[in-house]
């Protein structure tokens, strides 16, 4: 019983955390598909990706189930902003949109450069070494990481699961906002995994 009713007409069938205030983080209802067919820039601005209203657990997680839903709304976004003919040397953070900037305890990661410097490793020792097989190559991640300053583990969101720079990034500043809201009282000491590099576990992100 504790899966959610049923998506009526108009509603995709897709269940989601209830609100965090509810005192019951079993209990599921679906995302209206009206509010993930909108622009993901009026998506940006419900209530749901704010601290105060974020749908989350009884841990302040963001509850992966729930932001699913706009996955599509924020790539197709994302492609409609494409511009071909922008001038070579822009560079802006990836996610970002014009005049934000990355807040604190949020940074980003990309294997490819980690995997593209032991691929010019591998084609340096010779043959051998690439006759291994794709079975030994690591997995590709990239995207957003929210770290915590109070204690606990940094989540990690992957493009290759959120379909998109920018809503990789929007859950990832979401998240340590949470964080944040839950927990006024900043360390004396900033963590070290604000310098810690990526992981094991990117390609097992959120």
């Amino acid at each position: 019983r504790g899966r959610g009713r049923r998506a009526k007409q108009g509603d995709v069938d897709i269940p989601s955390a209830a609100p965090k205030d509810s005192g019951n983080s079993t209990s599921l209802v679906p995302v209206p598909q009206r509010a993930t067919e909108r622009d993901a820039l009026d998506i940006e601005a419900d209530p749901e990706f704010t601290p105060q209203g974020a749908v989350c657990d009884a841990f302040g997680m963001l509850t992966p189930l729930y932001y699913s839903a706009f996955v599509q709304a924020f790539k197709e976004k994302e492609i409609a902003l494409m511009d071909p003919a922008a001038p070579q040397g822009f560079a802006r953070m990836p996610g970002l949109r014009e005049g934000e900037q990355v807040p604190e305890g949020v940074r980003t990661w990309d294997d490819s450069h980690r995997l593209a410097r032991r691929a010019r490793e591998a084609s340096g020792n010779g043959s051998a070494s690439s006759s291994q097989g794709k079975a030994a190559q690591p997995r590709w991640g990239a995207g957003w990481i929210a770290i915590p300053f109070a204690g606990g583990s940094s989540r990690w969101f992957n493009i290759r699961k959120w379909g998109s720079w920018r809503l990789a990034f929007v859950l990832a500043r979401l998240q340590r906002a949470v964080w944040e809201a839950r927990s006024p009282v900043r360390p004396a000491v900033a963590p070290l995994a604000l310098e810690a590099g990526p992981s094991s576990s990117a390609s097992s992100s959120s």
